[in-house]
């Protein structure tokens, strides 16, 4: 593998850019969002190895420059199609009809689909006592309540001690993966019920410790929503410019070496600030950190509840 020893050979495109400073909320979303669109086409190939064939050999030539193309010219639309994220969902919102039936299938598919079917017996039987309720005016427990009492009584009785009825959908519904593919998902989230019959605060507690459960499940953080703070280190530890570099490298098949990529991304440093150390500590990490699809997902969904809607258009 070739390695960049000097600055001279970096790309002349990247000596001449401007990366404008103080950014907008919106315009570091459409900064990063290019960026992980763009590494999310470079992560199909692996470009350090030999092509399998001479026709590979031309299609990831051809991949190679549309790549550095895009890299180069740096030119997207503010409006490009590009910036729209599957993300319509919000914090918290009501279980929709669409969730439900997404749920409802694979559950008529499982080892639970025995609970299902007697369940929908239960409530047809319960759906005809309704009925006729309406259509003679009668009271609750009369006559048209005893065969349903006596078919509830069943039910409870055979599925007292089945675990199933009582265990999460989400462990029937996972190997569905996302059948909306890029138009969304099918759930908003994962589906919960809160009982507000309890107080407020114990409540909020118990929703907070499922938080964290699932947090560390999913081994992701997401404590707060991103503000300026984020914006202004990333501006500092120059996360774009350090990720333009690291992409030409990669698609190029080079490496850069350390104090080369840190002269071009502090070329006039202070004495008191080691800018190799800055890559290596920090500076890398945070990067691979923030060009990551949940990043964009994250901070897309936070700008639709901040700016509405149309914040890419305005």
């Amino acid at each position: 593998m070739e390695k960049i020893t000097s600055i001279s050979q970096l790309p002349d495109w990247f000596r001449k850019r401007t990366y404008h400073k103080r950014l907008s909320d919106v315009d570091w979303f459409r900064e990063i969002r290019k960026r992980q669109k763009l590494f999310s086409s470079i992560e199909l190939d692996d470009w350090a190895e030999p092509a399998s064939s001479p026709l590979a050999a031309e299609m990831r030539d051809e991949s190679r420059k549309l790549l550095l193309d895009m890299l180069e010219m740096d030119n997207v639309p503010a409006d490009s199609l590009i910036y729209l994220v599957p993300q319509e969902g919000f914090p918290i919102r009501e279980l929709t009809v669409g969730e439900a039936a997404f749920l409802s299938f694979p559950l008529r598919h499982s080892d639970a689909s025995e609970v299902v079917d007697e369940y929908k017996k239960l409530l047809e039987t319960w759906c005809n006592v309704l009925r006729y309720r309406e259509a003679v005016k009668e009271q609750p427990l009369l006559r048209s309540s005893w065969n349903y009492d006596r078919e509830l009584a069943s039910f409870i009785d055979h599925f007292d001690n089945d675990s199933k009825l009582d265990s999460p959908v989400e462990t029937y519904s996972e190997y569905l993966g996302n059948p909306w593919l890029s138009y969304g998902r099918p759930l908003n989230g994962y589906p919960l019920t809160i009982d507000t019959q309890f107080d407020d605060q114990t409540i909020l507690q118990h929703v907070k410790d499922w938080l964290v459960e699932k947090r560390k499940t999913e081994s992701s953080k997401a404590r707060r929503p991103f503000n300026q703070n984020d914006f202004d280190d990333w501006e500092y530890y120059k996360i774009r410019e350090l990720f333009d570099l690291q992409t030409w490298a990669t698609i190029n098949g080079t490496k850069i070496l350390d104090r080369v990529m840190a002269d071009a991304l502090w070329p006039n440093a202070p004495d008191n600030f080691s800018p190799i150390d800055v890559l290596r500590t920090t500076a890398r990490k945070k990067a691979d950190e923030v060009f990551q699809f949940e990043t964009v997902v994250r901070l897309y969904g936070q700008l639709r509840l901040d700016h509405g809607e149309n914040f890419l258009i305005e």
